[in-house]
């Protein structure tokens, strides 16, 4: 994706509809998931997870949102 401006907006307009030739990965949408829960007024954010083993660099990012029910 380069240069291109990391916010939801911009990461819709790449990926939406448009086939696995413009696929996000996790980080990218766990950012829209979270920027969209943000919008509507519940405190959200994105939590990077690491693996447990120091031979594996890979990671996985997921959307973490508080809700009071």
């Amino acid at each position: 994706m380069g240069e291109m401006p990391q916010n939801s907006l911009a990461l819709l307009e790449y990926a939406f509809d448009k086939g696995a030739e413009n696929g996000i990965n996790c980080a990218c949408l766990a950012k829209i998931l979270s920027e969209c829960l943000l919008a509507v007024g519940l405190p959200a954010k994105q939590v990077f997870i690491m693996p447990c083993s120091p031979y594996d660099g890979d990671n996985h990012v997921v959307t973490q949102v508080y809700t009071s029910r």
